[in-house]
C-alpha cells in the first residue's frame, strides 16, 4: 500500500534490543526517490528498549511556519444578537423589486444583502499562530529525560 504512494521504509537495522533478541519493528517511511542523499542511523537512548531512529535529510528546506496567521471570525451572543438585528432592519428591496423574475438575480441580490450584512457583525480577524513544539512531551518523559542526565 505504501509503496504506491512512493513510500519505502529506510530503517534497516534493530530498533528494539534486549537481552536475547534484536527486532526491526520501529520504521521510517520516506520517498526515497525525492530524497536520494538520506541517512539513518541509531541512538541508543537508555529510556527504553526501544532505540530512536536519527534520520538527516540533507538540502531539505523546511517552510517558516513562524509568520502565519490564524483567520477567522469572532462568533459570540453580543455579535449573533447584532446579526440578527442587523437583518431584521434589512428592507430587501433589492431582493422583492425584481421585475424581471429571475430566479438567479433574485439570489444573488439575496446573497450580497446576507454576506453584506454578515461580514459587518462578523469581521475576519488575523493573529498570530503560536506554535508549540513541545506541546507532546508528557510530565512522564520530562521527568525520565531529566533523571537520563
Amino acid at each position: 500500500m505504501l509503496t504506491s504512494y512512493s513510500l519505502y521504509s529506510i530503517v534497516d537495522f534493530p530498533t528494539r534490543t534486549n537481552n536475547t533478541t534484536s527486532t526491526a519493528i520501529d520504521n521510517i517511511f520516506i520517498k526515497k526517490f525525492k530524497h536520494k542523499n538520506y541517512e539513518i542511523y541509531p541512538l541508543i537512548n537508555g529510556l527504553s528498549d526501544h532505540n530512536a531512529q536519527i534520520l538527516r535529510l540533507p538540502n531539505t528546506s523546511i517552510p517558516n511556519y513562524g509568520n502565519e496567521l490564524h483567520i477567522y471570525r469572532e462568533v459570540n451572543e453580543f455579535s449573533l444578537n447584532e446579526f440578527q438585528i442587523n437583518l431584521s432592519h434589512e428592507t430587501w428591496k433589492n431582493v422583492f423589486n425584481n421585475n424581471d423574475k429571475d430566479t438567479n438575480t433574485t439570489f444573488n441580490n439575496f446573497l450580497d444583502t446576507f454576506l453584506k450584512t454578515f461580514n459587518a457583525s462578523f469581521p475576519v480577524k488575523k493573529a498570530p499562530l503560536k506554535w508549540d513544539n513541545k506541546n507532546w512531551l508528557t510530565t512522564g518523559i520530562r521527568t525520565s529525560c531529566n533523571n537520563k542526565r
